[in-house]
Order: C-alpha cells, then structure tokens, then sequence
C-alpha cells in the first residue's frame, strides 16, 4: 500500500509541470512465453492495469502504471508449475493525432517485475528491472473521456526460466 501512496504523491507533486494529466484503467488478456510445456499449458490469463500520466507537451508525456499479468499454469518434463506476475511501470509516452478524435501511443520505459512460481510445492518468488515496450490508440468519446486499447510488453526472469509476457487490453480514461 506504501508503493501505491508514494507513487501518487510523487504524480500529483508533478501535476504542475503537465499541460494535462489522465488516468485509466483497462481489462484484457495476457499471455506467458513458456519454453518447456511439452504436456499441458494454460499460459493465458486474465490481467488488468491501472495507470496515470501527464502530457508535457502535445507530442510527448509520461505515465506510471500497476498490471496485473495474472496467473497461469503449465505441467513440462514431469513437473506442474503455478506462476503469477505483475509490474510496476514508469515510462515515456510519444503521442500522435492520426484523426479526428483518434491518438496513437507508443511508450518505452522500464518495469519493476515481481514474479513468483510454484514447482510441485515449492515456492520461488524474484523481482527485477525490465524493459518495458507498449502501444496504445484511444478514441475521444467525450468531453474528457476515451476508449482505450493498448498492447503492453515486458520480460519475466525467475528460477532459471525467463521470457516474454503481455496485456491486450481495451479500457476507459478520463482526463483532467
């Protein structure tokens, strides 16, 4: 709950320095790059993500975000494995107007990835710094509100395995 609290304070401290700021709040699908299922995998699960930002200008901006990656389980060479995972995200944010109504984003930034498995029972939990990689289009709906969609990418490192994993996601946004 500290996280959460720093985070804001240290995001509306800021406010000042943004022309406009934003939230949101988006639900989707993630998915797990495992290498060894050879048997059974559910390496797909439901995640979800909560993010805030500020645009320093109309071009470019910054953005903090929570995801959920879920959880997903998979059994390979005789062993069942449980595995669970969320990021915390600081990032930058280059936007565009390809439309009436319509931006496009892409960001680049880092993720602080906490990640744990279960093997047969045993436990291992690791957290690292990864890079960080999204893309994002949203539709102005309203006066202050968009739809949005947006394709987030990060890596996982625990207990030897390690590779890819995603949200694709579609979610709501309000600017202030």
């Amino acid at each position: 709950m500290k996280k959460y609290l720093v985070a804001g304070a240290l995001l509306a401290s800021m406010g000042g320095a943004f022309a406009q700021g934003y939230a949101g709040a988006l639900i989707g699908l993630s998915h797990l790059n495992v290498d060894d299922c050879s048997v059974e995998c559910d390496d797909s699960g439901t995640a979800g993500k909560v993010y805030a930002g500020g645009d320093i200008n109309r071009f470019f901006g910054v953005e903090v975000a929570y995801i959920d990656f879920g959880h997903w389980s998979w059994n390979g060479a005789g062993d069942a494995f449980k595995a669970r995972a969320n990021a915390y995200v600081a990032t930058t944010v280059w936007k565009w107007n390809f439309a009436p109504r319509w931006t496009g984003a892409a960001k680049a930034g880092f993720a602080v990835v906490e990640a744990r498995i279960d093997r047969d029972g045993q436990g291992e939990r690791d957290t690292r710094t990864a890079p960080y990689f999204g893309l994002g289009v949203d539709y102005a709906f309203a006066r202050d509100w968009r739809v949005v969609g947006q394709f987030d990418l990060t890596t996982y490192n625990i207990g030897g395995d390690k590779g890819g994993m995603y949200l694709l996601g579609a979610g709501v946004q309000k600017d202030f």
